[in-house]
């Protein structure tokens, strides 16, 4: 790029020549063109003049303005150049010899010099002026090197003086203010004012440590009045430290126009005291006032983690945050940080109840709740309440948190945190905007701004999957649980819900993102049909039961009438009458109904009676091994008296008219009192209840009987009754269900409690869903019952509260 004069420095800066900082140092003190900024200067180095520009601005510049100036010469003011030409060869000599032996060399001063003097005569009239130029600070040099550059200007001096002495050939005027500039110089070579220091020298870690003091003795030590009067004119230390050279007449400048003696003798005196804190550190290396800050902030902390923390700050730039409040909440002996500490395990690793924390600190478990849920000291504490908690924005700002998070495992490793995530997910919640969600006992981490995650519904429908009877082994996508999660967020939430499911629930999880659910659970019903489907027959209740058993070995059921309930239940598996087998409604060729209902349909497509032979071929197709006995037994003892019979071994419905040729046969008892009372008794000591209209057609005949005996339809003698009551009257004490419906009431109680003992609980609606509704029912219908239910139910009511149960 070609400069000019009418060169703008903002196409300096477009071209990148000059940098922000630069344009706005310049831009600020009017300079538009570098016209301006020669018009304005005698030599480049007068612009660290300038506030901010520094060092780095100056080389950016200096090159260029150089050339500018050798470019238009006529622009820079000559009469100096004449004054020094008019000091005569042997001075002129006398001033470079002592110039080039002071610049020489390529430290940092030296190059400072070289630049800020390009020439003998710059620096000899920098002596001929004010000596508060040679004492002026160059901001961007350390304090070491300011006072090289003092000592430069004074070498420079003491050399020319020498010089002139030995060649006698001194200009008066010269000399003499030389001779004067060395004197005063000498005085004030090492001098810097506070101001200076606190401007120039002092480091970000002296000044902060100096500012924090600087408001803890205002705070501690001023009077309220004068608190008051620092806050508003003197907020900082570095307002008040640039006083502290002055006798206390000037501290009225500090407000003009005003007395107020008592108040500013008493900032002066505040001044002189707090000087001698500012002089001792502005002596100490930026360690050692790290080393004391550490134990005036952190005297929780022993030597070895001050020492860690020294360290981590000096590497990381912040402070250990998580590592620090983990140790002061152990130490703290402030009652709610102590309770907090306790109830998550930070004191020593081990969480404890709320009721065993109230019982150890002799306070109520409700106070002891409302702490832990509470605002705790250490949450108003500067620990919690600083700036340093934005290193940690990047961690604040995920959706959740949990112990595989790759933050979390890095900040564990970074600050040396001897923590579960558990007690790490305690320490943030208190600094972050997050709440802790328990699952299956381990703690995730949910940030409260990610409200639409719905993170519970996520877990809710992950639950009741991983918790679901599969009869078979189940393969379920995990985007099936992802329903509700915004698209943005479904990635992460993918993350966590596979870190869940597998460590947390340990499920396995396909390489294609499903989850692998074993079979956890035996279909009774659905076993029960495949058996009878493979069989291609119809199959006695005890066989399928074999079957079933050879699948299921270890199976709990250890009886065939076990799994009769189940073969109900499966919509295409029938009973073939009360033959106790069983085959599927479509398979052809099959009478499902009783031999009586067989009897029934033969004679209804009949319309004259048929004879025993031939009602014994009809039924003996759908039941081989039935006999003709049995057939004609079934028909005489039948309590509805649908039957007839006719002499000759014939048979008819009652309901029908037949021609008067057929003769009704004569009754007969087929049993003496004396064989049914023992098969009765036999049947109710056997199965522990009263035979059912329901049961097979042997027990259906024997009901038949009992009823027509107790309700004097066969003629008895009194001695067979009163034999008949006191037996019934002795199985009625020992509980025997009467009816079916009592006998089923009793055996679901008896289920209830085979439950409970299995499970050691009731039965819920998810787990056992038929037995839940059912005990429910039946208590809703306790009051109703008037028949042997009532007492079952009053028993089933003890056992379940002698557990300490309540329905």
């Amino acid at each position: 790029m070609e400069f000019n004069l009418d060169t703008t420095i903002k196409e300096l800066l477009t071209h990148g020549i000059i940098s922000v900082r630069t344009f706005n140092c310049l831009n600020t003190a009017g300079y538009e063109t570098l016209g301006d900024i020669l018009d304005n200067i005698e030599t480049p180095v007068d612009l660290l003049k300038l506030p901010k520009f520094g060092r780095k601005s100056y080389t950016e510049v200096d090159t260029i303005l150089n050339q500018m100036i050798r470019e238009h010469k006529s622009i820079i003011p000559e009469q100096k150049e004449l004054q020094f030409a008019a000091l005569g060869n042997t001075i002129i000599k006398i001033i470079t010899e002592a110039y080039n032996e002071v610049t020489a060399g390529d430290s940092e001063v030296k190059a400072y010099l070289q630049a800020a003097y390009p020439h003998p005569s710059n620096m000899h009239f920098l002596v001929m002026g004010e000596v508060d130029n040679m004492l002026n600070v160059v901001e961007g040099y350390s304090r070491n090197e300011n006072l090289e550059i003092r000592y430069s200007y004074k070498q420079f001096i003491e050399k020319v003086l020498h010089e002139m002495e030995n060649a006698q050939v001194a200009v008066n005027s010269i000399y003499k203010e030389y001779k004067q500039k060395s004197m005063e110089l000498s005085l004030r070579m090492e001098s810097f004012t506070y101001e200076q220091i606190a401007r120039y020298f002092l480091s970000t870690i002296a000044c902060d440590y100096l500012e924090r003091a600087y408001q803890e003795q205002r705070s501690t030590t001023m009077s309220v009045r004068s608190k008051n009067f620092s806050d508003k004119y003197l907020p900082h230390f570095t307002d008040l430290i640039k006083y502290a050279d002055e006798p206390l007449p000037t501290y009225r400048n500090i407000c003009p126009g005003q007395s107020m003696v008592k108040t500013l003798t008493e900032i002066f005196q505040f001044n002189q005291r707090f000087r001698r804190e500012f002089d001792r550190v502005a002596m100490l290396s930026d360690d050692e006032i790290q080393t004391e800050s550490l134990k005036r902030d952190y005297p929780f902390l022993i030597n070895k983690q001050r020492q860690f923390v020294f360290n981590f700050i000096k590497e990381h730039g912040h402070a250990p945050l998580f590592f620090l409040l983990y140790y002061y909440l152990r130490l703290s002996e402030n009652k709610s940080d102590k309770i907090y500490s306790i109830a998550n395990g930070i004191f020593d690793g081990k969480r404890r109840s709320l009721n065993e924390i109230a019982e150890a600190m002799s306070l109520s478990r409700e106070r002891v709740r409302q702490i832990v849920c509470g605002t705790i000291e250490v949450q108003k504490s500067t620990l919690v309440n600083n700036d340093d908690w934005d290193y940690y924005n990047q961690m604040f700002e995920l959706a959740f948190i949990y112990e595989k998070t790759e933050e979390f495992v890095k900040l564990i490793e970074v600050e040396h945190l001897p923590i579960s995530f558990d007690v790490f997910a305690s320490l943030l919640v208190l600094v972050a905007d997050f709440k802790i969600e328990e699952v299956d006992g381990h703690s995730i981490l949910i940030n409260n701004k990610y409200h639409e995650l719905k993170f519970t519904d996520c877990i809710d429908t992950l639950f009741s999957i991983i918790d679901g009877k599969y009869p078979t082994d189940t393969f379920v996508p995990l985007e099936t649980i992802l329903f509700t999660v915004p698209n943005q967020y479904k990635s992460s939430t993918k993350e966590l819900i596979t870190h869940i499911a597998s460590d947390i629930f340990k499920v396995h999880i396909t390489e294609d993102g499903r989850l692998f659910l074993p079979q956890n659970y035996i279909d009774i019903p659905e076993e029960l049909y495949d058996i009878l489907s493979k069989k291609g027959e119809p199959m006695h209740v005890e066989d399928i039961f074999k079957e079933f058993k050879m699948r299921y070995p270890d199976h709990k059921y250890s009886d065939a009438s076990q799994i009769k309930s189940f073969l109900y239940k499966h919509k295409h598996i029938k009973a073939i009458g009360k033959t106790s087998c069983y085959a599927l409604d479509y398979w052809e060729g099959i009478y499902f109904g009783s031999i009586r209902d067989l009897l029934i349909d033969l004679l209804e497509g009949s319309s004259l009676p048929l004879h025993i032979d031939n009602l014994y071929d009809g039924v003996t197709e759908h039941y081989p091994n039935t006999t003709k006995a049995s057939i004609a037994a079934t028909m005489e003892d039948e309590d509805l008296q649908r039957f007839v019979e006719f002499e000759g071994n014939y048979f008819g419905l009652t309901s029908k008219d037949y021609p008067a040729e057929y003769v009704v046969a004569s009754s007969v008892q087929r049993y003496r009192f004396e064989v049914r009372f023992e098969m009765l008794k036999k049947f109710i000591e056997m199965y522990h209840r009263f035979p059912s209209y329901n049961g097979s057609e042997e027990e259906a005949s024997l009901m038949r009987w009992l009823y027509n005996a107790t309700n004097d339809v066969l003629v008895l003698t009194e001695e067979q009754k009163l034999l008949l009551d006191a037996t019934m009257k002795q199985y009625d004490e020992l509980g025997y269900p009467r009816s079916a419906t009592e006998y089923e009431f009793l055996t679901k109680c008896l289920d209830v409690k085979d439950y409970i003992r299995q499970y050691h609980t009731l039965p819920t609606n998810k787990e056992a869903p038929e037995l839940y509704a059912w005990l429910r029912r039946s208590r809703d219908n306790y009051d109703s019952f008037t028949d042997k239910r009532r007492q079952y139910m009053t028993d089933l009511l003890n056992y379940v509260l002698s557990f300490g149960f309540c329905i």
